[in-house]
Parts: C-alpha cells; sequence; structure tokens
C-alpha cells in the first residue's frame, strides 16, 4: 500500500506518532500465503516514496518474512526435542524405579520443567476421592494433605468426562474449587488438567496451574506426557502406551 497525500486520502491518521504523517509506504511480511506481519514506513513529507521504493521494501519484507519463519522452525524444532527428552526420562523413570513416590515425584518434576508453569500437581483415585499424590510449586508439601471429593473442583470434571480441560482464567469458572488455594495461600490464575488413564479406565490427572510465559499452557505436551501410562503389575511400575 502506496499513499502519498494522506490528508487527501480516505486513511485513519495515527495520532500517537510524533511526526504528521504525509505519506506512507506498507508491505506484508508473507511466508507463503500465510501473513506474518507488516512492514511499515512513514514520512512527514508528501510524495516522499515511489514504485522503486516499494519494490525495495517488498525485498526486504520477503528477506525478513524469511528470517521470521526459519526462527520459528528451529524454536519448534527445539521445543519438539526438549519434549522427546522429558518424554524419554519419564519413561525410564517408571520402567527403573519401583518406589511410586519416586516415580510420581520425577513426573511432576519434568511436567513443571517442559511446560514452564508455577505448579504441577498428580492426583489419583482412591477410595472415590481424589488424592494429591505429588507436586511442585508453592505449598506443594502442604497441598499433599488434601484430598478432593466427588464434584470438589475442575479436576473432578476431568475424572467425570475423561476430557483436557484447560481454564484460562478460573475466578470465571464456577467448577473452580478455591478452597485448597485459601489453606495454602496460592493464587490459581490459570490451569490444564489431563486425565490419566488406561484404555477406558480414569486413574486420576495431571494438572499444570499457571504459565510462567506468555500464552497458555500446551494441551498436546500435558497429553503426551499423560499417554506415557503406567500400570501396577506383580509389584513393578511397567510404561504402557496407547
Amino acid at each position: 500500500l502506496l499513499v502519498n497525500h494522506i490528508s487527501e486520502d480516505d486513511y485513519h491518521l495515527l495520532d500517537y506518532l510524533p511526526i504528521k504523517i504525509q505519506s506512507e509506504l506498507a508491505v506484508p511480511l508473507a511466508a507463503g500465503e500465510q501473513i506474518l506481519g507488516i512492514l511499515d514506513v512513514q514520512s512527514d513529507q508528501p510524495d516522499d516514496y515511489n514504485t522503486d521504493d516499494q519494490l525495495l521494501l517488498e525485498t526486504i519484507a520477503g528477506q525478513l518474512a524469511v528470517a521470521i519463519e526459519n526462527a520459528r522452525l528451529f524454536e519448534e524444532r527445539d521445543r519438539r526435542m526438549s519434549e522427546l527428552i522429558a518424554f524419554n526420562q519419564i519413561g525410564i523413570v517408571i520402567v527403573e524405579h519401583s518406589d511410586l513416590q519416586t516415580v510420581f515425584s520425577n513426573i511432576v518434576q519434568r511436567v513443571s520443567a517442559l511446560l514452564q508453569v508455577e505448579a504441577v500437581s498428580l492426583l489419583l483415585l482412591e477410595k472415590d476421592n481424589l488424592r494429591f499424590v505429588a507436586a511442585t510449586g508453592a505449598g506443594a508439601e502442604d497441598i499433599q494433605s488434601f484430598t478432593l471429593k466427588p464434584g470438589q473442583g475442575i479436576a473432578w470434571s476431568v475424572i467425570e468426562t475423561g476430557r483436557s480441560i484447560r481454564v484460562d482464567n478460573v475466578k470465571v469458572d464456577s467448577r473452580h474449587f478455591s478452597g485448597i488455594d485459601s489453606a495454602i495461600k496460592f493464587a490459581t490464575c490459570s490451569l490444564l488438567a489431563v486425565p490419566i488413564q488406561i484404555q477406558d479406565r480414569v486413574l486420576g490427572l495431571i494438572e499444570a496451574v499457571n504459565r510462567l510465559e506468555c500464552g497458555a499452557c500446551d494441551k498436546d505436551q500435558l497429553i503426551a506426557v499423560a499417554r506415557v501410562q503406567v500400570r501396577w503389575d506383580n509389584g513393578r511400575w511397567c510404561r504402557t502406551g496407547q
């Protein structure tokens, strides 16, 4: 888009800029059919840009779009590598350790590191209640003394439906149970909960709380962790898959 007389054009001026714009040239940052952004230049002089300037800016924008797309691909590759390493480490812990608490503690620690969240909890069904068997983050030791009764919290919705649930703001979700937050002086803002199940049998769930980085928790990552499932067989934990 090339506009050389903004005052004469049907154009909405940007009042927050330090100059009075008279000319503007904007080109898309495109990778294939995907628009990544816009490269935009402005001038306080009328008739300051021409088609040669447009061609030059389009060339720069094309190179910049390729660089951005490559950076994203490398970032995605590194993320997937981190996932594979974490899944492999979890599988090794499950196979090599017969002590349940060691297995549970290792799983929540590795999930916390993988997802970059403030806290992770692993809950198992025991006598019709959900018991916190391992946790990381503030109040991790205290939370393990709690159980959730049927119907309490988003965790029970996961158990009842057998489906993952992501909530970006628990304050507006009526299923959220704030009693534990109050007891351990913790503030849950967002969460992702994924069932741990073998075939159609739900054993419990993994819950990741408050992502440290911008954005919501990656549902696919936590589902993949939950699928590195464990079962008790003749006194041993064995790795299973779906």
